[in-house]
């Protein structure tokens, strides 16, 4: 008896064995373009864990077979989009179908029994994260510069704001995964403190949607957005490193994430290191940089309804600015605006950072509850703070140039409530809110130097309503918000003698805006937007007083200015013929009434501190008229060519002059190759060539007498770039090599604050690895 209770029960247990190793399941489907719903042939879809996996025929079908019972990661990929990555639970036969966005990469989990569609929404203008991981070694505005309308004003090569259709500065916000960035009110030789490795997309947004986001616009901003944590309780990451032949610098990032339903979490570092960069002709001596970031995010369900983020951030660098951008006195400043080589220009190679410098550490935390009321109704609830500590150095007497001459202490903390509402059965989405800003900002004593940028307290409350209706073939938005906005200022004024001066501003934002889209066919789409807004000139525009050390120059506030008060329209289409040639095209109007800009006067001013440039607020009215275009077509089957394209009229409307500090117009030429290799065993997979060349157009609108020099010349830079991702040990090694400025051209960019002394970079090559695990 004893014996047959054994066998009984070693039966039942081959038989559970074997039913839950049962190897007969398969998973099948069909994979479509979101933008244009045709099927998509030659995609990879694999399941790594088993090593087993197929490409889609001419009809975009798959079929992969023998997949026993249990869960696997699956991988599907083509050239040309983000890679989407599932964790699926496979319980039964499978039909998966996938809509691959050419713009979005998502981790999801998805527990399958028997039928499934994925779809995306359509994607805006962004940078891919593909994009992102192979330039780890850029900045983010170098990152998003090649995008139609996308330019940047620089300060040398390591200090760049982003300029988005003319606007930057405090006309554009920055939103650090959805927080205004602070610190940006300092002036235009701050560099946005944000690693782009850490996004998983940067986009721009327009319009009526973008007044749900904090900070100031007027009718666009930037989101370097960090996606969420997946569903796949494996570790999982990438290590990339990175070398720069000009410069020397070098690199790496690593991200590391994992799923757990208690807590998940997710991490990203990066460091740089790199020295002085160099000219086809000579070094640009103490140009170097030095930058550690790091980031944690850390998500927890709180319960089926409820969920909250935490992430925490910190971007620490050291920058050089060139030394021969700093003159001793008027007779050598005008020798200076003349010389081809700089003052101070070592024949070696350094990564000394010496005097001028500046040392920027800012910090961020953010809690983030979302509280869902039912599947398409949520309450977002949003605290964060951030902490800015910028030191500037100069060259000072006396051994004092490691005693900073600028040293700003700024906290910055915000605080939203909002309600959101989805439900695409009626059509309408809705968002609404009140969000609160409070900035102090705080001079350091003992720099011996009156202060820049004067203490000050800032108050920002807001409230904004954002709807949108969504039909087959009309998509329409509306938005409206306001925001009151109290300043607390004290200034010390010179006199003599020396005495503070307080001061009280209030002032009542109001934007408008409307958007129509409407899809006359399945390839065929035009949209138009309407964006009427008001800006209060900020801090520094007001109340700067003394040398700004990173552009090199004196700049002087003016408290005599009022508000800008902006209208934007814009109208874009977009058509794709027999999914052979795709254009896109955006023009639009800008009028700005009291528009705040930094006029170049006719003084050179000589100080203890050296001899500068002085610059002065003023406000007049400006006219912006522009077109951004790209055009591509596909000559083969791996291969396009892509022509694109930026003009853009800025206008004193006053005098008829152009406004100073706007990019040139400029022209963009590539052919772009992507192969995928769909061979199930190849080395190497998604080949990817790019050679292009960029030319800028020389300004004609600036008369000679708007500037201390004449505008810089035309020119023309070529650049190639060469990739693709090899199997190492059933993992990725993805390989880029980067050439910029191949012909080693002289020249200078009139956007470049530092043209008045140097020239720009010549060639550089750079070198970046990946490994995914």
């Amino acid at each position: 008896m004893y014996n047959k209770i054994i066998l009984s029960f070693l039966i039942l247990l081959i038989t559970q064995v074997l039913l839950g190793q049962s190897c007969h399941f398969q998973i099948s489907g069909s994979v479509y373009d979101l933008n244009t719903g045709f099927p998509m042939q030659e995609v990879s879809v694999e399941i790594p864990d088993i090593k087993s996996g197929t490409y889609t025929d001419s009809l975009g079908q798959y079929v992969i077979n023998n997949i026993c019972f249990g869960q696997y990661h699956l991988q599907v990929s083509h050239i040309g989009c983000e890679t989407e990555k599932y964790f699926i639970d496979i319980k039964a036969d499978t039909i998966l179908d996938i809509w691959l966005d050419h713009a979005s990469h998502e981790l999801e989990a998805v527990e399958i029994d028997a039928q499934q569609e994925v779809k995306r929404n359509p994607s805006q203008t962004e940078i891919k994260q593909k994009d992102i991981e192979k330039n780890a070694e850029k900045s983010l505005t170098q990152l998003i510069s090649s995008m139609p309308g996308v330019s940047s004003i620089s300060n040398g090569n390591s200090i760049s704001k982003p300029v988005i259709n003319g606007m930057y500065g405090n006309r554009l916000s920055i939103l650090n995964n959805g927080i205004a960035q602070s610190g940006q009110q300092w002036g235009n030789d701050h560099s946005p403190e944000i690693d782009p490795n850490v996004a998983a997309k940067i986009r721009l947004v327009h319009g009526a949607e973008s007044l749900k986001y904090p900070g100031t616009n007027l009718g666009t901003i930037l989101l370097v957005e960090p996606k969420p944590i997946g569903h796949d309780p494996h570790l999982h990451g990438r290590v990339s490193g990175f070398y720069d032949t000009n410069g020397r610098q070098f690199g790496s990032n690593i991200q590391a994430q994992t799923y757990n339903k208690f807590l998940s979490w997710k991490f990203n570092g990066t460091i740089k290191k790199g020295g002085d960069r160099f000219t086809p002709s000579y070094f640009l001596t103490n140009t170097g940089n030095r930058e550690y970031d790091g980031s944690l995010q850390l998500e927890k369900s709180i319960s089926d309804k409820t969920f909250s983020t935490l992430y925490l951030s910190s971007f620490n660098s050291q920058l050089g600015i060139l030394r021969g951008s700093h003159i001793g006195n008027l007779n050598d400043l005008e020798e200076a605006f003349n010389r081809d080589e700089p003052f101070f220009t070592s024949e070696k190679f350094s990564y000394n950072i010496e005097a001028p410098s500046q040392k920027v550490n800012h910090h961020l935390a953010k809690l983030d509850i979302k509280h869902f009321l039912n599947d398409n109704a949520w309450i977002d609830y949003t605290l964060s703070s951030q902490l800015n500590e910028r030191k500037e150095f100069d060259v000072r007497r006396g051994g004092r140039s490691d005693i900073p001459a600028l040293s700003l202490n700024q906290w910055n903390h915000y605080a939203s409530l909002t309600y959101n509402n989805e439900d695409p059965n009626k059509n309408w989405y809705l968002y609404s809110g009140l969000q609160v800003r409070i900035t102090d900002n705080t001079n350091r004593p003992n720099t011996g130097i009156l202060p820049l940028i004067p203490d000050y307290i800032e108050d920002e409350s807001t409230a904004f309503l954002v709807l949108k209706n969504e039909k087959p073939k009309h998509t329409t938005n509306l938005g409206i918000k306001y925001s009151f906005v109290y300043q607390y200022v004290a200034r010390i004024e010179t006199g003599p003698p020396l005495y503070v001066q307080d001061y009280k501003n209030t002032y009542h934002n109001f934007s408008i805006a409307a958007g129509h889209e409407y899809l006359i066919s399945k390839t065929k789409k035009i949209s138009g937007d309407l964006f009427f807004s008001t800006r209060n000139p900020a801090i520094n525009e007001l109340y700067s007083n003394g040398l700004h050390q990173g552009v090199s120059g004196i700049e002087l506030g003016n408290i005599t200015l009022n508000k800008e008060k902006s209208l934007r329209a814009t109208l874009g289409y977009s058509t794709t013929w027999f999914d052979k040639l795709k254009v896109q095209g955006q023009a639009y109007y800008q009028y700005i009434n009291d528009f705040i800009y930094l006029l170049p006067s006719d003084e050179l001013r000589l100080t203890i501190r050296g001899a500068f440039p002085v610059y002065q607020y003023e406000q007049t009215n400006g006219r912006f008229v522009g077109l951004d275009t790209k055009i591509a077509y596909n000559i083969l089957k791996y291969t396009d060519i892509v022509l694109s394209g930026s003009y853009l009229s800025a206008k004193n409307t006053d005098t008829g002059q152009g406004l100073v500090y706007m990019p040139a117009n400029n022209l963009r030429a590539e052919i772009n190759l992507e192969y995928p290799n769909p061979q199930s065993h190849s080395v190497i997979k998604n080949f990817n060539f790019t050679g292009g060349v960029l030319h800028n157009f020389k300004k004609t609108d600036i008369d000679e007498n708007q500037d201390f020099l004449p505008v810089p010349e035309a020119y023309s830079l070529l650049y190639l770039s060469l990739g693709g991702d090899f199997r190492v040990s059933e993992k990725t090694l993805s390989v880029t090599l980067k050439v910029d400025n191949l012909l080693n051209t002289k020249y200078r960019d009139y956007l470049n604050r530092l043209h008045y002394f140097a020239d720009e970079m010549g060639r550089n090559i750079s070198m970046n690895l990946s490994y995914e695990f």
